[in-house]
């Protein structure tokens, strides 16, 4: 009998580690904070794909992330240069009403994040390709 309450104690705590580490395993897989993989990231930089507002990006001369606030954007005294995007520092945000990144899509390395698309999204989006072939012309 003694035998028997060892064995069934032992494969209880056998399914226990079992089932600790299956989930365990299922955690490193899932990812938390919704980051999107490299090669996502990758056909998103390629295809040149309109971000949305809430993405966070990292660019090639950087190493801090930026979060996108805008597009089509012209820096100050100058309405020559149309940038593609408009950011401010992430997590921080907005430090100075004066202080925004001024980005083309050539220079994002990655993007860690894709904020909100909806169809008001995709309607921007057909509007800002249209607005970028007519200055190309």
């Amino acid at each position: 009998m003694r035998n028997k309450c060892t064995l069934v104690v032992f494969l209880l705590l056998m399914m226990a580690i079992f089932l600790v580490s299956c989930t365990d395993e299922k955690k490193e897989k899932t990812n938390v904070n919704n980051e999107i993989s490299i090669e996502e990231s990758e056909k998103l930089i390629s295809d040149k794909e309109v971000l949305p507002v809430g993405t966070i990006v990292l660019l090639k001369e950087g190493n801090t992330k930026l979060m996108i606030t805008g597009h089509l954007q012209f820096k100050l005294n100058d309405k020559k240069n149309l940038y593609d995007y408009c950011a401010v520092l992430y997590p921080e945000g907005q430090l100075d009403t004066k202080a925004a990144y001024l980005f083309n899509n050539e220079k994002i390395k990655r993007v860690y994040f894709l904020g909100y698309c909806d169809q008001k999204h995709r309607e921007l989006t057909i509007k800002i390709k249209n607005i970028k072939k007519e200055r190309i012309k």
